[in-house]
């Protein structure tokens, strides 16, 4: 005879099947997911109580493997499990951006960008570098600001000659607290603009990402766009 438990989850699982995604609230595809680590037990007070402590479906999912563990009915297998899960979903939207010009997937290299910050707890950087045909060929990441990344220019110069065939960078960095960017973010990104235009390279943009959402220094900014009006709109965060 089979558990209410085991009837329940054969009805999401057939729920999720027939209608997808949009047929399940947010608790439920966590509960769906969990029944892959959990076999024999009742997750749905798990999953509502991890929407609580880590504020929507994507906390969740990019919270890291130690808060995972120690979060009420979750194990070693169920937070390894949320982490495995993000990874793969990077990794195809990577495949998607080394296979199709960066520049016609902008959805695409929001939601990697996003997607790929979303663990951070500290100020973290990214060169995204492309080639020709804008195609993404490596992702460099540093720790701190670019600021700091653009002071040891001998080990950037390196990472990036290291690969031969980058004609294009789009740099990416994290705020914790506010989107706007700061005076300092636009004098690093005018000189690490020159840098690379040393190395034949050009910078297409300079994005900021904050929570899910994205801005282009580049295009927000009146420094590159001449619009003076918008100078005053960039404080320190």
């Amino acid at each position: 005879m089979k558990s209410s438990h085991s009837g329940h989850r054969e009805r999401l699982r057939e729920r999720f099947i027939r209608a997808g995604r949009n047929a399940l609230a947010d608790y439920e595809l966590l509960e769906l997911l969990l029944f892959y680590a959990i076999p024999r037990r009742d997750v749905k007070g798990t999953a509502k109580n991890l929407l609580l402590r880590f504020g929507s479906l994507r906390g969740v999912l990019s919270a890291p493997v130690e808060q995972l563990i120690h979060s009420d009915g979750i194990g070693p297998g169920a937070a390894i499990l949320f982490q495995l899960f993000r990874e793969l979903g990077l990794e195809f939207m990577t495949q998607e951006l080394t296979e199709k010009p960066v520049l016609k997937s902008p959805d695409t290299l929001r939601r990697y960008l996003v997607s790929s910050f979303a663990s951070c707890s500290e100020e973290e950087l990214k060169l995204l570098l492309l080639d020709k045909d804008y195609r993404l060929l490596d992702v460099l990441t540093f720790p701190g600001t670019l600021n700091a990344v653009s002071a040891n220019r001998r080990e950037l110069v390196h990472r990036l000659l290291a690969c031969r065939t980058v004609r294009q960078v789009i740099i990416s960095h994290n705020h914790l607290k506010e989107i706007i960017p700061s005076m300092t973010d636009i004098r690093n990104t005018i000189v690490m603009k020159s840098i690379l235009q040393e190395l034949s390279i050009t910078l297409l943009d300079h994005i900021i990402v904050c929570g899910n959402r994205c801005m282009s220094i580049m295009k927000h900014s009146a420094v590159f766009t001449g619009d003076t009006s918008r100078q005053s709109s960039s404080r320190r965060h």
